[in-house]
């Protein structure tokens, strides 16, 4: 009527019940994701099971982790309480306690449980998404992608690496609890159960310190008044990112885990950052020419290649669409700024570890990639509800690129068989990574090809002359070659450039012990163990030591010790020496 004013549009609220027939709808969707989804991880990732272990960080966690081999409240507190390897991840250290209790060093058992975790971290991706957008299509969409994506298969295929699995679980279950928590009159139980498992992600990995700026993104996306209330139930999440944040910074710049190469300045940093974003989100599109590791890109004086220079372009483009959306939907924002929280962490503007990118990274930003990509799905084919030909060509679409994925993903998994599969495609990727060479002549070594161990040990050092690994272990095959004199200068320059390097002073002692060079060896021995208090081998040699010497008491002393670490052979020699 005229001179009345025009209704306004009811803004839907953010709040909405579940009634109890919608709980069960919910709850027998994820029971039908989870009977679907096993099948689906197993037939893809199923190659895992006949891998061994690496010899990346696995002998560290697994194969000579004194901390997992009893399940012991003295062990446990030793978790909870002291950093291991540059990183305080306790969680991630007490799962493989509970794995080597039943199954000792078994492989098979930890690619199984790691396997067996991939899919319950999709059922949750499956969850989380459902409750988000209440739809099922975008549920299985996003879910299908996060369980079959090649990138994924470092996180699974990787012993080491079940602390991503861990967190993602964890950092998911938490954002699902907040969800219900936002959208279900706000019960006070779901934020509490939401922090909970926060703080069991934080403890499983700190890169789950992502956590809280994602809850805030989503009050936004479900616009949620900013008021006192919204702020300080934030707090505790935001204060405990914020404490294991600078003790995860502490224990890796303690360990020397943040890398300190003044190759790249600050400028290089951003540069490398912006391209990083750019590669993975290309490699999630089309995981392409996929590697274990990546180098740094050579520079040309002080210039990176040009290329990497486009990549800020690309990020300005991107950034301007993504505002330019929001006229439209927040959606593109909210997955955006999900993947760029959660992933921002470790796009290397703070230099950590040897490689500028890493596929893992990528585990959990890519479901809200995925979920995006679903999303544009579900938008087509309601555009064109008449036309029915839109969706069944889209089913058609995902159905090859999934079986696309599958494909790529299954090959990843048979590149992990073991150290020598696995480097050597690393090097077919890149001729330049010493660590490749290294550590497929430790593995070659290991299994009795001596020549070919030297050989990839002399073109790790042709690559780094400085690199103090590749000069411990031709040192130590120059040792067991009898050779000493070579032995002692490639082991005594390792111990030049670093002088934490338990192992050097192990080998060095032995060789030292062989030709007759008691008082260095015993120095050397005694060194390793100040460097190294639970080094079993070293106990084991002083024993042995001790004994040719004639001093009982002493070697069955350090035998005992040997054995109580579960060392090989420590027992017949304590039997021998101590009755």
């Amino acid at each position: 009527m005229k001179g009345k004013k025009p209704l306004k549009k009811e803004v839907k609220k953010a709040t909405v019940t579940t009634p109890a027939k919608k709980k069960t709808s919910v709850t027998a969707f994820l029971v039908m994701a989870a009977v679907l989804c096993l099948p689906v991880v197993f037939a893809v990732m199923g190659p895992c099971l006949k891998n061994g272990f690496s010899n990346w960080d696995d002998p560290t966690y697994l194969e000579n982790n004194p901390l997992i081999r009893e399940m012991s409240l003295a062990n446990v507190k030793k978790i909870f309480t002291e950093i291991y390897f540059s990183n305080y991840q306790p969680l991630h250290i007490l799962s493989y306690m509970l794995e080597y209790s039943v199954f000792k060093l078994d492989p098979y058992g930890y690619h199984l449980v790691s396997l067996l975790m991939h899919a319950a971290v999709t059922v949750i991706v499956v969850w989380f998404t459902f409750v988000f957008s209440e739809k099922k299509l975008i549920a299985i969409i996003t879910g299908l992608l996060f369980a079959i994506h090649p990138m994924h298969v470092e996180s699974i295929a990787w012993a080491a690496e079940r602390k991503d699995l861990l967190y993602a679980f964890f950092f998911f279950a938490s954002l699902t609890a907040y969800l219900y928590y936002i959208r279900n009159t706000e019960k006070k139980i779901n934020l509490w159960w939401s922090f909970l498992l926060f703080a069991l992600a934080i403890f499983s990995k700190a890169m789950a310190a992502a956590l809280p700026p994602v809850l805030v993104l989503t009050d936004m996306y479900f616009r949620r008044k900013l008021n006192g209330k919204v702020i300080l139930e934030k707090v505790p999440f935001f204060l405990l990112a914020f404490i294991m944040g600078a003790v995860s910074v502490y224990a890796s710049s303690r360990d020397g885990s943040i890398d300190t190469n003044k190759t790249y300045n600050f400028f290089d940093r951003i540069i490398l950052a912006h391209a990083n974003l750019v590669q993975y989100y290309v490699k999630l599109v089309a995981p392409l020419n996929l590697s274990g590791f990546y180098p740094y890109p050579d520079k040309t004086g002080s210039a990176l290649p040009w290329f990497y220079y486009l990549a800020p372009l690309v990020v300005l483009i991107m950034v301007v669409l993504v505002i330019r959306s929001l006229k439209q939907t927040r959606i593109i924002f909210y997955c955006t700024g999900f993947f760029l929280l959660t992933v921002f962490l470790v796009l290397q503007l703070l230099p950590v570890g040897p490689t500028i990118f890493s596929e893992r990274y990528s585990y959990i930003p890519s479901a809200a990639f995925f979920m995006l990509a679903a999303y544009g799905m579900d938008f087509i084919i309601e555009k064109n509800k008449q036309k029915s030909i839109v969706a069944y060509s889209l089913y058609a679409v995902v159905a090859i690129y999934s079986i696309w994925l599958s494909v790529i993903a299954h090959d990843r998994c048979l590149v992990w068989k073991n150290p020598d599969t696995f480097w050597t495609d690393v090097i077919a990727k890149a001729e330049n990574v010493p660590i490749a060479y290294n550590n497929r002549g430790h593995y070659y070594n290991k299994n009795g090809k001596k020549e070919e161990a030297m050989a990839d040990f002399n073109k790790a050092l042709s690559l780094n002359a400085d690199y103090d690994m590749a000069l411990f272990n031709r040192g130590s095959q120059y040792g067991e070659r009898g050779q000493f004199k070579e032995s002692l200068a490639d082991l005594d320059k390792a111990i030049r450039i670093n002088g934490k390097l338990s192992e050097a002073y192990k080998m060095r002692g032995q060789v030292y012990a062989m030709t007759g060079r008691s008082q260095e060896a015993l120095a050397d021995f005694n060194k390793a163990l100040a460097l190294n208090p639970e080094f079993a081998e070293v106990y084991f040699n002083l024993g042995i030591f001790y004994y040719n010497a004639g001093n009982k008491a002493e070697a069955c002393k350090n035998f005992s010790k040997a054995n109580a670490m579960h060392f090989e052979n420590a027992k017949a020699m304590v039997d021998k020496t101590c009755n």
